[in-house]
């Protein structure tokens, strides 16, 4: 293990820092921040108005939510078929195949929340653009564990290309507490001295929402690269400072993400949603109605004016 003053950044953290880069570049973390204001409802973030109280006229959620609801207004599920074998002879076995095969998946669908899950990433989607689901495997479980990452916790490989399988790489930021972290990757074969160097940090400017900023534990950032070495699907596991696994064989021929694009544009990966381009309108239509509101308030309602050089207590005046 490098000493304290030998440790330098892991390749996968550089490599992660490239594509940091260029989302900044194209102001990735600022939109989506900002999209995720006007659909919560601040819609006059850092407004200095002194003592007049703004008001919204907010459009942005229910058009979210509406398109939201009508692509999710049936149930979402998985189901395996013997109907396309032409083996006739052996289709009744298929056929209990699949019945197990369908019950077991329905448990896993109703335990993982998955309908709840879907329907936040199509929100995800809606919002930003693009919406991610995450597949790791726990093995002592025997279970998948279906995860909900953020646009601003994954980098591609190539930026311009929206087809998640034809990515030369793919990869993923975990956000954990550092006890867990080491705990993590003490099972994954680190000795607790070279856990240590899993220390936490202050990165978490790349993280969405302007609630991410305030952080209760000490946490550190997880780095998770996914790639394809020979058919199958590989991954290197770090941290800024340790290199937790290598070269790893997952034994899978596509990557484990579920990849949504609201609206694709062309030459970028990660599409566009509903709301970027409606925050002009909703803007103008705030701005409209806090001026009538202003109007109303000066000139509805008559007001007492009173002349404080003659009147010493002129702030008694509407005291009965």
């Amino acid at each position: 293990m490098n000493k304290k003053n030998e440790i330098k950044e892991t390749d996968l953290w550089q490599l992660y820092d490239k594509g940091v880069n260029y989302n900044r570049a194209v102001n990735l973390y600022e939109n989506t921040n900002k999209c995720f204001r006007f659909y919560n409802g601040n819609q006059w973030n850092e407004l200095k108005s002194g003592g007049i109280e703004p008001v919204t006229y907010p459009i942005v959620e229910t058009i979210v939510n509406h398109k939201v609801s009508t692509i999710n207004q049936n149930e979402w599920a998985i189901h395996y078929s013997s109907d396309n074998f032409d083996n006739i002879e052996n289709r009744d076995i298929f056929k209990q195949a699949c019945d197990l095969l369908n019950k077991r998946v329905a448990r896993v669908w109703e335990k993982d929340s998955m309908d709840y899950k879907i329907r936040k990433m199509s929100t995800d989607a809606a919002v930003v653009g693009e919406g991610i689901i995450y597949v790791d495997y726990d093995e002592e479980n025997d279970n998948p564990i279906n995860e909900i990452l953020n646009n601003t916790d994954i980098c591609y490989g190539n930026e311009n290309s929206s087809d998640i399988q034809s990515q030369p790489y793919i990869i993923l930021k975990l956000r954990r507490p550092v006890t867990q972290a080491r705990e993590m990757a003490i099972n994954d074969g680190i000795s607790e001295e070279e856990a240590e160097l899993i220390i936490g940090d202050q990165d978490y400017n790349e993280q969405a929402g302007d609630a991410a900023a305030r952080e209760v534990n000490d946490m550190v950032t997880i780095l998770i690269k996914l790639y394809k070495k020979d058919g199958t699907v590989h991954f290197e596991k770090a941290t800024k400072y340790l290199t937790i696994l290598e070269d790893e064989d997952t034994g899978l021929s596509l990557y484990p993400l579920a990849h949504m694009i609201w609206k694709e544009i062309k030459g970028y990966s990660r599409g566009v949603g509903e709301v970027e381009y409606t925050i002009p309108m909703q803007i103008e239509i705030n701005k409209t109605l806090m001026r009538r509101c202003l109007i109303v308030k000066m000139f509805a309602y008559p007001k007492a004016v009173v002349n404080t050089k003659i009147i010493k207590n002129h702030k008694d005046a509407d005291k009965v």
